[in-house]
């Protein structure tokens, strides 16, 4: 089946092809590598070298395990603690409590994103069709609500004939409200049943386009636990 416009088909090829047709996601522990520009120009480029992360998606939760230190994030501290990222000394620097606030918002919403749509838990609306090297990916525009801690509260994603998510765009808010980006997500693995992409790469993007260099984050998922129930 090719891509289409109805937003009803797109999220039971998201349902199928992330694993979630006959369960639900409520968590994930996993162990993971980030870096890039984005993390060193706030002086902490090696904060997320070979961490654990746990992530509980009600309510909103994560909690960092790395080499001798442990951060826990948790909605609505975390929504506060987001929007204080790109103010006063923030914009220039951060600490570790800093950036783990930023990540726990981000991954938190990586994770989620399948399950929400496959849940209808988000605003969403099918808006077109990107074509790309890969084929034809369908878009479909995000609204989240302000208790959410995430990048920004219109996002939009592209899924592939597969049901697999493949880009994901946003406002990088944190670094500033014109940091726009492209989020490319590859490698996809299965873990007990549920999908995930293990190589992630965000760009910045000027409107729809996506700058090819820098690469501003790397994400590698080096292993994976769910947490899921089966659907009511």
């Amino acid at each position: 089946m090719g891509p289409t416009a109805d937003l009803t088909s797109i999220v039971e090829r998201v349902r199928r092809g992330h694993g979630l047709d006959t369960r639900d996601l409520s968590g994930a522990t996993l162990r993971l590598s980030a870096g890039g520009p984005a993390f060193a120009m706030k002086g902490q480029r090696h904060t997320f070298e070979n961490v654990e992360a746990t992530v509980t998606l009600r309510p909103q939760r994560v909690r960092f395990v790395g080499p001798g230190w442990s951060e826990e994030w948790a909605a609505p501290e975390l929504v506060s603690a987001y929007r204080r990222l790109a103010r006063g000394r923030r914009r220039l620097r951060w600490d570790r409590h800093d950036v783990t606030a930023f990540a726990s918002a981000a991954l938190w919403t990586y994770v989620s994103l399948p399950h929400l749509l496959a849940s209808q838990q988000v605003r969403a609306r099918a808006t077109g069709v990107l074509r790309h090297k890969d084929g034809l990916w369908d878009r479909v525009d995000l609204e989240f609500d302000d208790d959410i801690a995430t990048h920004s509260r219109q996002q939009a994603v592209y899924i592939d004939d597969a049901g697999l998510i493949r880009r994901h765009d946003y406002v990088a808010r944190a670094f500033g409200s014109f940091v726009t980006s492209a989020h490319f997500l590859s490698d996809y693995r299965d873990f007990d049943g549920v999908g995930i992409a293990t190589t992630r790469h965000v760009h910045p993007r000027v409107g729809g386009r996506a700058i090819r260099r820098p690469v501003l984050v790397r994400i590698e998922i080096h292993d994976a636990t769910f947490v899921t129930e089966q659907c009511r």
